[in-house]
């Protein structure tokens, strides 16, 4: 799931409930997961869409037949959130990482290394994420910025080949 949810930038409430309804196909083939996010109770539900990447694509059949997904008609067999976040520390610990190692890691992980950074619009992101507020996306702007400086760098260098 944690895996998934790089791959999508789905939370854990959201895969928790991914069923087949949730999936869509456009006329190129396309497989699209089409959800609503609801944060919290005061908020409107926003619809966001997400193209499957063929490795969270791979996920969902390799899931989807498992006794647990079966029985609650979904596509992952989910522990609890708790006992997810538990499992992550043990991992983290065990891998020898200096980070606090939770779900929500694996959404910003997609926000940043798997769309900003490869030049995805910070508008199409905040879509993905069903974000209300382009602002709340902007919090990962900090890769905005590393993009920046290395396509600024590639300008520089184009330009050096320009004056030779």
């Amino acid at each position: 799931m944690f895996v998934f949810s790089c791959y999508t930038g789905l939370a854990y409430g959201e895969i928790n409930a991914l069923s087949p309804c949730h999936i869509t196909t456009d006329n190129e083939g396309g497989v699209w997961l089409v959800m609503k996010r609801k944060k919290t109770l005061t908020t409107n539900e926003r619809s966001f869409h997400v193209m499957v990447l063929p490795i969270a694509l791979a996920l969902i059949q390799k899931y989807r037949f498992s006794p647990d997904a079966i029985h609650r008609e979904t596509f992952f067999p989910c522990p609890s959130n708790q006992y997810t976040n538990r499992a992550l520390k043990i991992v983290a610990e065990k891998a020898g990482l200096n980070k606090k190692l939770t779900f929500h890691v694996a959404r910003h992980t997609f926000a940043t290394t798997v769309t900003l950074e490869k030049g995805i619009s910070i508008e199409s992101v905040s879509h993905m994420l069903g974000h209300s507020s382009i602002r709340t996306t902007q919090i990962y702007s900090k890769v905005k910025q590393k993009k920046v400086a290395a396509e600024m760098k590639f300008l520089f260098m184009s330009q050096q080949l320009m004056i030779k």
